[in-house]
């Protein structure tokens, strides 16, 4: 995925301002440079005058020699349960999670360390710059955690296999439109990327969601 400066400074300066700069003085940066989670680790932090604590991998978290300077961990759901058999440590603030469900077992397992006090989930493929919906997770929530409203200024619409805009209540797939679509895949095309008639280019996701009660849910794969 060709993904352009433009792309990445769209994302970091949204996020810059979406996170508290106690959040951003400790982001555990713990992802490959080749997944799209290092922008959020490395670049918000550093352009926003954060730190960025570096390691092997999230699961390095509790034997890393700078762990009580962490502030923010970032990583998907599996990794998430397995780093969380052992309490954080005292000063980790945010829990960020990604690229797979959330769910709201792991949720509680997060809130259950008393530092914590902001557990988000992020959704957005690579073709999109990584984050294109973001729903904070209160304490208090019922259920598993939504999608979330649009970040990163991305365009969300449900459509049919047509491409025409389906009710609430009812399942399409997500197209994603906006500044953080990617150029595309480096040497072929692809029909996922589209240009509408205004000249809006955006993304066909293939992930199947519903809007329920003004929430995004994700239902499944259009190609399972």
């Amino acid at each position: 995925v060709v993904v352009e400066h433009r792309n990445t400074l769209n994302l970091v300066r949204w996020e810059a301002s979406a996170y508290t700069a106690e959040e951003l003085s400790g982001m555990l940066a713990g992802s490959s440079i080749c997944f799209g989670a290092s922008i959020t680790q490395i670049f918000t932090p550093l352009c926003a005058g954060g730190t960025v604590i570096m390691a092997d991998n999230v699961l390095a978290l509790p034997t890393l020699p700078a762990r009580d300077e962490v502030r923010t961990v970032f990583g998907v759901p599996s990794a998430l349960s397995v780093l969380l058999r052992e309490p954080l440590p005292d000063g980790v603030r945010m829990v960020l999670s990604g690229g797979e469900r959330l769910t709201a077992a792991l949720v509680a397992r997060v809130f259950a360390n008393p530092g914590v006090r902001r557990v988000l989930n992020m959704y957005g493929p690579t073709e999109c710059t990584t984050g294109s919906t973001l729903f904070e997770v209160t304490r208090d929530h019922q259920g598993d955690p939504p999608l979330g409203p649009p970040m990163a200024n991305a365009l969300l619409s449900i459509r049919d296999a047509g491409g025409r805009p389906v009710p609430d209540g009812e399942v399409g797939e997500l197209w994603i439109g906006g500044p953080g679509v990617t150029r595309g895949y480096l040497g072929h095309e692809s029909q996922a990327f589209r240009t509408e008639p205004d000249g809006t280019r955006v993304y066909r996701s293939g992930d199947l969601v519903r809007r329920v009660d003004g929430e995004l849910r994700y239902v499944g794969r259009a190609d399972d």
